[in-house]
């Protein structure tokens, strides 16, 4: 059985990478055809604009999973472990693409949110006036609020990792919550806030 997880998380982890390979490759198809010159007449309404903007957040998603390639780890022991995970770079590596994983997750959200909302006010006559607000609101003032929400709300991602230079038996990075000692004996509000305001991100996102 244990034998059978190690074999089942190392398929994920190739899975996981060749899908991102393969989503990125598509989102830029997507791109490619809304913004091809050929297709100027018909692909340049604001839910098109929208949808080129959701499949951008999606490629940085994708090319942020490749990147986590850098510091996976089968934990405790397992087939594939990276060699270069220990090293400072490599941890603070981790810490910026998870900030930037979170970032893009709930831009691609907005984005998303933008697009069905302008889509649908192009269906029938007679629309709510939260639609007709969206649909005349520029896509410029549309994503500051998301793109201000986003990073200001990811930033807790980030903060819930510590670097790891002295507990080779853990991950690296150190989660906040890993460094059991540290946790149970100098457990204050910095950190009680981080795992309140990560739950939040979690349930809004």
């Amino acid at each position: 059985l244990f034998d059978f997880s190690l074999i089942f998380q190392l398929i994920l982890i190739i899975l996981a990478n060749l899908l991102a390979l393969l989503a990125i490759i598509n989102n830029l198809i997507v791109i490619y055809v809304i913004l091809n010159e050929k297709n100027k007449k018909t692909m340049r309404g604001k839910h098109y604009i929208f949808m080129c903007l959701h499949c951008g957040s999606n490629c940085l998603i994708c090319l942020i999973q490749l990147l986590n390639l850098a510091s996976e780890c089968q934990y405790p022991i397992g087939f594939y472990c990276s060699a270069i995970r220990e090293i400072i770079g490599i941890q603070y590596l981790k810490i910026v693409t998870e900030y930037f994983t979170s970032f893009a997750r709930l831009l691609s959200n907005f984005t998303y949110l933008g697009f069905s909302l302008n889509r649908m006010s192009k269906i029938g006559s007679e629309h709510g006036k939260f639609i007709k607000f969206i649909s005349e609101l520029s896509i410029l003032k549309y994503m500051i609020i998301p793109v201000v929400l986003s990073a200001g709300l990811s930033v807790c991602k980030a903060l819930q990792f510590d670097i790891n230079l002295d507990l080779p038996e853990l991950a690296f990075p150190l989660g906040i919550n890993q460094n059991y000692e540290r946790t149970v004996c100098q457990l204050n509000a910095r950190h009680i806030a981080i795992n309140i305001v990560n739950a939040i991100y979690d349930i809004f996102n």
